[in-house]
């Protein structure tokens, strides 16, 4: 009798251990055609916590804003886009970093980064930074880049795609 509470037991501690060790980790969704089902975690709003990761296959942290001299201003809740790489991963959902964002219609640091060759070359440097510190899978431009000048924002684009890392494309949502 004390052998078979005893497996009893051990049959329960071994299914919850199971069951425990399977929560918050899932596959991430998949979609016809490598069609990405991509969602955007704002820095100032919401949790890592209640996202549901088995519905996306890419997900990106938003945002952070670039310097006129192709810097980068800080990473906004720095603890929370960790946590997001690691829940993100756990359940195989790549990770990025949303570059730029609404900031009040203001896109003159885009602007006037992507009208220097050195302040291109500074930002692809910064982001590449950022990439490997935060383990992250791809990044993207949220403003667009500017469309005032198609030869700035071809010139902003080539120095973005030769970084070897990889970005958002025209025809893709998000690659990595």
């Amino acid at each position: 009798m004390k052998r078979r509470l005893a497996a009893a037991a051990a049959a329960i501690a071994v299914v919850a251990a199971s069951a425990v060790a399977m929560q918050g980790t899932s596959e991430a969704a998949v979609l016809p055609n490598n069609f990405k089902s991509v969602g955007y975690m704002p820095s100032w709003a919401g949790s890592v916590n209640s996202i549901q990761y088995g519905k996306l296959t890419h997900i990106n942290y938003a945002f952070v804003l670039p310097n006129a001299n192709g810097t980068l201003q800080g990473v906004p809740d720095p603890a929370k886009l960790q946590s997001l790489v690691s829940l993100g991963h756990q359940n195989n959902v790549k990770v990025g970093l949303a570059l730029g964002g609404w900031n009040d219609g203001n896109d003159s640091a885009f602007e006037a980064l992507a009208g220097n060759s050195g302040a291109r070359t500074t930002f692809v440097n910064a982001v590449l930074g950022l990439v490997t510190q935060y383990n992250l899978d791809s990044w993207t431009t949220a403003s667009g880049l500017p469309h005032r000048d198609g030869r700035t924002t071809a010139r902003a684009v080539k120095t973005r795609s030769s970084s070897g890392i990889p970005s958002r494309a025209p025809r893709e949502s998000c690659s990595g």
